[in-house]
């Protein structure tokens, strides 16, 4: 045998000596003490009996001669056998850690992906977007004109350059599809300093009108379409019938503006020259050292310019902010109240396992006073049954790392697609630091008030105790009433948040559109262009006309229509436009402005709209005949209040390439076309037949059943055969715009749901314990005649108390941290009384079933059985 080999049999013999040793001298000590020596004078008779060096100083290094390691070895070893004696208890508290540290990872990971991790762009802090203000609008798009002039003038920008989104569908020799793209000025690429990672961006020659249409494509996209994206290069594709040229490629999650999978040239298409037409979003890039206040300052100076020369932008500024606070801003409150929701789960979790620990050390009262009576300090206690709480952490850290990988995969995969980078989810190395550091943290956390009060020991009189129960000294029943009490208070105010985002959820599901869209299906469609670029209006309206045709003859359809854009999936366009015989007004931001859509003559009919007054389109409104328009009450409410809008015209001052008069036929119902969420507006509908040569899409309405869906396929296929056909229940499509409000009430009322679950199991540990240690008390109440009621209200009084105290704390912190909610909130105030009397009866139920198990347990104790032990 080696030496190494002959050192580690020799320390191994020496620790099962020692071992044997220690059990032997608790023995005599507990003897000694049971027959009435005082612990100082057994713990010195046992060892002078015994007479082994080896017990002159109990733990003390030299005595083993073991260094700190072997002390922590020793630790650990001795907790895993304490913690395998009470597999129940320990299995319970690793399953209630992991599910907290679990939720809290998957969380954390998803904040980390949003809002930590930043955009996924060289020097992301440099960038920046930037609108124009105006005394109407906050916030706004850029016109073409002042775009060019922010531009040129600007001395703050690296790049600065201007974008869009759309959809259209995608085709060649490859299933056609709808995709989302980005319409982009020259120096996009350059402001976000990404270059193609296959190919080439656009030059300055494709970027003007007349130039080679070309497109650049997502790497996504690319492989999806041509199998490898170097495929892809020189390959011609179709959008929306238009020929284009990839001529590169971009690099993996490259996707903006708006989750964009290929993007074309703005300035081929050419740019708005009007100033009053704000079509453009703006990104820009900081120059190295320039902060985005000294660049507020020279868009400030330009914007005093730009109004002294144009009376269009008399009165607007331009507003510059962070493209980080622009992309992620709309949905960091909602990602911080869930991360603060699931770091309450976790801190009731500890202070439920904290209780647990603490009724467990009044039933290790018996075995710590020995070890103290072996010469063992209070530090050393201490140090023993934060080790014991340490390695339930780890393993509940092991456990919920593993809940994490899973949780973040379904947060992956069910949240809303307009969740900013939740595609960057994952779980990797600092998740893992995350879960580690969360995991210790939460061992001490729990673990340090049960260690400290559990150390504090009377060993004469813990040792003397007779029947073999031990009992809890005030101090301990008192932390323990004050832990439950802040448990019940915690989960009150996760409670209350889920409660307040659920009734604001069911007002939000249950507003009234407007719409009758039961029973009424879409399907988005292209139409075929002539050349290049150019629709040919005449066709597209025959070809509409054929369509609506023979939908309308199918079986069970009972209205079909065309419009642009659909409403409550988007809010349309806006624009200013002048009354017939009404001069406008000098100032152009005075200008009545109203949102427009182009739809057929059977949309109303569709959605159940109900004309209430003049007519609605028919079929000799075509691109032959004069303009007409159908208005929605607030329209008339807001610019005839006073007259008969039928018959009066109105002219879009850039509706069309060549503004005409449209007149006034009908006049119908508001509806909420822009959201659930958002108010009517004034609207303006025109005939979709005479404005067939504005517009590369449309939307299909059928009215009928579903089971013609294969039928209106073929239709519409054999109009266009590039046209993706995917079919959508408009009650589905109202639902998909609740979809983020649906995604956080969900994740906060599960994390209150299981808040509400620990703070019931809290209750009923507490009470439990209660009444295994008042056993004696009970039998003997219960054989001197007291009745079994009296018991059970004994035990229950004790519970509601705790109960009546945590909600009085819970309601205290709850009413003031619920107005953090306020900008989540549809119809709900933050205060809102119905919803907190909500709250205080779902606990006042759940807790009542916590209390009651215990309490009906005390009351069948056996007289006879419980005073054995006495």
């Amino acid at each position: 045998m080696n030496p190494i080999s002959r050192w580690l049999e020799h320390r191994r013999v020496d620790r099962e000596l020692a071992d044997e040793i220690q059990a032997h001298l608790e023995e005599k000590i507990e003897r000694l003490i049971e027959e009435g020596q005082s612990a100082e004078e057994a713990r010195g008779n046992a060892r002078r009996q015994f007479g082994n060096p080896l017990l002159q100083q109990e733990g003390s290094r030299e005595m083993w001669g073991w260094n700190a390691i072997d002390e922590l070895a020793r630790d650990l070893r001795f907790g895993c056998r304490v913690l395998a004696k009470t597999p129940a208890y320990t299995l319970t508290a690793i399953a209630v850690l992991a599910l907290g540290i679990g939720m809290n990872t998957a969380m954390f990971s998803a904040v980390k992906a949003a809002l930590l991790s930043g955009l996924p762009y060289p020097d992301p802090d440099r960038l920046v977007e930037l609108w124009q203000t105006s005394k109407k609008w906050d916030l706004m798009n850029a016109s073409g004109p002042d775009f060019r002039d922010w531009r040129d003038q600007n001395r703050s920008m690296e790049h600065l350059a201007s974008y869009d989104g759309d959809t259209v569908t995608l085709s060649g020799d490859f299933t056609a599809q709808r995709i989302p793209i980005g319409v982009v000025s020259s120096g996009f690429f350059e402001t976000f300093g990404t270059q193609a990672a296959i190919g080439r961006t656009f030059t300055t020659k494709e970027q003007k009108p007349g130039g080679t249409p070309t497109a650049v494509l997502g790497y996504g996209l690319s492989e999806k379409v041509f199998g490898q994206a170097a495929q892809s290069i020189g390959k011609s594709v179709r959008m929306d019938g238009m020929t284009f040229t990839v001529i590169g490629v971009m690099p993996p999650g490259f996707d903006f503006p708006f989750w964009a999978k290929a993007w074309i040239p703005q300035d081929f298409f050419g740019v708005s020259s009007s100033r009053s037409s704000h079509n453009y979003h703006v990104v820009g890039r900081l120059k190295e050292g320039i902060s985005i206040q000294r660049a507020q300052g020279d868009m400030d100076v330009i914007a005093a310019r730009l109004a002294k020369a144009y009376i269009d932008d008399r009165d607007e500024g331009i507003r510059v902010g962070s493209l980080y606070d622009y992309v992620v801003g709309p949905v960091r409150p909602a990602f911080l109240i869930l991360l603060a929701a699931v770091t309450l789960v976790l801190l009731i979790a500890c202070v439920n396992i904290s209780n647990l620990q603490m009724a467990r050390a009044t039933v290790r009262v018996r075995e710590l006073a020995l070890r103290t009576a072996l010469g063992a300090g209070r530090g050393r206690l201490i140090r023993q049954l934060l080790t014991e709480s340490v390695l339930l952490s780890i393993a509940g850290g092991i456990a919920g790392f593993v809940l994490a990988i899973v949780g973040t995969a379904l947060l992956r995969h069910s949240a809303p697609a307009n969740i900013p980078r939740i595609e960057a989810i994952r779980v990797d190395g600092g998740v893992l630091f995350f879960t580690s550091a969360l995991s210790i943290a939460a061992g001490l956390l729990f673990g340090v008030l049960p260690a400290v009060v559990g150390s504090r020991i009377d060993v004469n009189d813990s040792l003397k105790e007779g029947s073999g129960k031990s009992t809890a000294g005030p101090g301990l029943r008192r932390w323990g009433n004050g832990l439950v009490i802040g448990e019940i208070g915690l989960a009150i105010v996760l409670l209350a948040g889920a409660v307040l985002l659920l009734k604001s959820y069911w007002k939000l599901a249950h507003v009234d559109s407007g719409l009758r869209s039961s029973g009424v299906f879409t399907a988005d469609l292209s139409w075929p262009v002539a050349d290049a670029s150019r629709l040919d209006g005449n066709k597209v309206a025959a070809l509409s006309r054929e369509l609506l045709d023979r939908v309308s003859r199918l079986p069970g359809v009972e209205a079909v229509a065309l419009v642009r854009p659909l409403p409550v999936r988007s809010s349309g366009s806006d624009g200013d436009f002048e009354i017939e015989g009404r001069p406008l007004p000098a100032d152009p931001h005075h200008n009545p402005n109203a949102f427009y859509r182009v739809a057929s003559t059977q949309y109303f009919k569709a959605f159940g709209l109900p004309i209430l007054q003049g007519r609605s389109f028919n079929a000799q409104d075509d691109r032959s005949q004069q303009q007409v328009a159908i208005v929605n009450e607030l329209f008339v409410k807001k610019f005839f209040p006073a007259d008969n809008p039928i018959g009066k015209r109105i002219r879009f001052l850039g509706f069309d390439s060549k503004p005409q008069f449209m007149t006034i036929v009908g006049v119908v119902p508001d509806v909420r076309a822009f959201g659930l969420n958002k108010p009517a507006d004034a609207e303006v509908f025109a005939e979709y037949m005479q404005h067939t040569g504005s517009g590369l899409d449309a939307t299909l309405l059928v009215r009928g059943p579903a089971g013609d869906q294969p039928a209106i396929r073929s239709v519409i296929t054999s109009v266009n055969r590039d046209t993706p056909v995917n079919f959508e229940d408009m009650d589905e499509v109202i639902a998909g715009t609740m979809s983020r409000e649906r995604f956080q009430t969900f994740l906060l009322s599960l994390f209150a749901s299981f808040a509400l679950l620990l703070a019931a199991i809290g209750i009923y540990g507490l009470l439990s314990y209660t009444v295994t240690r008042r056993t004696n008390e009970l039998g003997i109440r219960m054989a001197l005649g007291a009745d079994r009621k009296v018991v059970l209200a004994s035990v229950l009084g004790e519970g509601s108390r705790l109960v009546c105290a945590g909600l009085l704390v819970g309601l205290l912190c709850a009413l003031p941290l619920a107005r953090t909610l306020s900008s989540l909130l549809f119809g709900v105030t933050a205060g809102d009384p119905a919803s907190f009397l909500a709250v205080v009866l779902l606990f006042a139920v759940v807790a009542l079933l916590g209390c009651y198990l215990p309490a009906r347990r005390a009351s069948k104790i056996d007289p006879i059985v419980a005073l054995r032990y006495e």
